[in-house]
């Protein structure tokens, strides 16, 4: 069991040196209705914190502080909910954490199955807290087994100690986890369904594994194994959902039937909106309506016998978000990545809970320590040779800064706003090696037209005739690096004009060059004042005619035709979105495919 720390920003809430190891059940068998007995010291800890405590901090000022605190959600796989939070389990009657939607079971061929079909969400009762906390604790209180028993059938809950904390909803505070929920279930049951019913065969599998060899995808994204083939043996979460978000959609395009790809695709619309790093109640609104209408497809096409726990859960995620904000927020992928760092624990195997709890505690007390005097000085080089010197802000996906660049990147061009941010303030930087260029003719007179265009109300002094350049950039802490014209992260979405400055913005592709930061000196208020703008080289994509042949998730270009022009020049700030792509055949036309991958900055 692990507890992170909501007071911190998200970006580093989830650092392995911020991450809290409160308690390891001993194996090998888990618990099998629930957990309350390792619970129970726990709970009387969180009582003392919710009602306040004074600690001691050394070397601060003051020397002691009087804190509160209290848990806000619980994010578990679905039989681990149902034991942490008291809830029958998910192949019960009343096997829903959220409502009271009734699953019936029958016998069909000496198996037990169930049925999770029906989504038609209006219908569903949600839960009552008054109603759970009562019946817990008639639960808890039942002379005998088959009351409880009886308890369980008849209201699907069980007693769970955090129930004693006066604050805690059972119903509420248990999120649904998209990790487990999308891409370790959905995801997967789909790639099993389609093989159960002769959909896919093992030799397209084949096929589409060739397809994925070809798409690059910029660094920080991650990658799939090669093992398609084999079934998509030995996936991780992660790799599901690089699969389902980005590679899914071209690589099943030739191999899977319209009806089912249609199927499959409203799953990958979901996912996407689901996986931005900033959401809202229309996105999770429009999220719900695509997994409402995949669960539908799913079951008018496979039977509902064919429907999973997943299935259903997955329309209360719109709940959750509303409650906890964007997916990032509460997910279980850095919970997954400690579990694998206690499993790679050597141990003598005696009391291997001690072992691996004091091993834990000692890594983090070494990654929290502060350097020495000695060190910092170099320390420091390295960090700002490495990823250059950024405003702490920057770290806060709901800074000032974070917010304009995304206002930026989602407004229309009109002609009058300023569309360039200073690099001056930390967070737009050209990294190292840079250098120095000199500006053609014919470049000055096209970059002091757009600079007239973005200023048309500024008068300019000077206008510098050098510039300077690099080939890796980071924007609000987004790396971009284009060593070479192959560069996987070179290839961006941007919205802004490709033909004449005075047309109306619009996403459009292309691939980044150079990264030029350059100079210019403006009379404004009565002063010279010199600024400094960071701009991209772009050379822009065709659209193919068959624009949308891979659907909406992906669009078509065809071979780079490129004229420098006025809109060569892109203010990085408008950059959306980076893209994987590859170069494939479409009918006898050969096109450059892309998959839009959001960048952490964008809307």
């Amino acid at each position: 069991m692990y507890l992170s720390l909501n007071n911190l920003p998200r970006s580093i809430r989830y650092k392995r040196e911020n991450v809290l190891i409160v308690g390891i059940i001993p194996g090998p068998r888990e618990p099998k209705l629930t957990m309350n007995s390792y619970l129970m010291p726990l709970v009387q800890d969180l009582e003392r914190f919710w009602a306040g405590v004074t600690i001691r901090c050394e070397n601060y000022i003051p020397s002691t502080l009087y804190i509160r605190a209290a848990v806000i959600c619980c994010a578990c796989d679905i039989p681990a909910t149902r034991k942490l939070c008291g809830f029958a389990a998910h192949s019960a009657r009343l096997g829903c954490s959220k409502c009271l939607k009734e699953f019936p079971s029958e016998e069909i061929g000496g198996t037990k199955r169930t049925d999770y079909s029906g989504f038609d969400k209006e219908t569903w009762t949600p839960r009552s807290l008054d109603v759970h906390i009562t019946k817990a604790m008639e639960y808890l209180n039942a002379d005998t087994l088959s009351d409880r028993k009886q308890i369980m059938k008849d209201h699907g809950v069980r007693y769970s100690c955090l129930n004693e904390l006066p604050y805690f909803n059972s119903i509420r505070f248990a999120v649904i986890d998209p990790m487990h929920n999308l891409y370790l279930g959905s995801a997967k049951r789909m790639m099993e369904i389609w093989l159960e019913f002769d959909i896919l065969s093992r030799s397209q599998f084949t096929k589409i594994e060739d397809v994925v060899a070809k798409i690059m995808t910029p660094q920080d994204v991650g990658w799939i194994p090669l093992k398609i083939s084999s079934g998509f043996s030995g996936f991780t979460a992660d790799q599901w959902r690089n699969w389902t978000t980005i590679f899914s959609a071209v690589a099943l395009k030739e191999v899977l039937p319209p009806t089912h790809l249609h199927c499959w695709l409203l799953f990958v619309r979901a996912c996407c909106l689901l996986g931005n790093r900033c959401t809202s109640a229309s996105i999770a609104c429009q999220a719900n309506a695509y997994l409402t209408e995949f669960c539908k497809q799913v079951e008018l096409l496979y039977g509902k016998y064919s429907c999973t726990p997943n299935l259903h859960l997955s329309l209360h995620l719109e709940d959750c978000l509303l409650d906890y904000g964007p997916v990032h927020a509460f997910w279980c992928f850095v919970f997954e990545r400690c579990n694998g760092l206690l499993g790679r624990y050597h141990t003598n195997n005696e009391r291997i809970e001690s072992q691996i709890m004091r091993k834990f505690l000692r890594e983090q007390q070494i990654l929290s320590a502060d350097a020495p005097s000695e060190a910092k000085d170099v320390l420091n080089i390295l960090h700002s040779a490495s990823c250059g010197s950024l405003l702490e802000s920057c770290y806060d996906p709901y800074s000032p800064i974070i917010l304009k660049l995304q206002t930026l990147a989602r407004c229309e061009l009109n002609g009058v706003n300023d569309f360039s941010l200073s690099p001056s303030d930390n967070y737009i930087q050209l990294l190292t090696p840079r250098f120095q260029g000199v500006l053609t003719t014919s470049q000055k007179e096209r970059l002091s037209n757009m600079y007239r265009f973005l200023y048309p109300n500024i008068n300019f002094d000077h206008f510098s005739s050098f510039y300077e350049y690099s080939s890796r950039c980071i924007v609000a802490k987004e790396i971009f690096c284009i060593t070479n014209a192959k560069e996987r992260s070179s290839v961006v979405m941007a919205d802004w004009p490709t033909e004449c400055l005075s047309n109306r913005s619009q996403n459009q592709v292309g691939r980044i060059q150079k990264i030029i930061r350059h100079s210019i000196k403006v009379f404004q208020s009565g002063s010279i004042k010199e600024i400094q703008r960071v701009f991209c080289f772009v050379e822009w994509y065709m659209k193919h005619s068959r624009e949308n042949f891979y659907g909406t998730s992906a669009t078509t270009c065809t071979n780079i035709t490129f004229s420098e022009s006025l809109c060569s020049y892109l203010p990085i700030q408008r950059i959306s979105k980076r893209c994987a792509y590859a170069t494939l055949k479409v009918t006898t036309v050969q096109i450059c495919f892309l998959v839009y991958t959001p960048i952490k900055l964008g809307p």
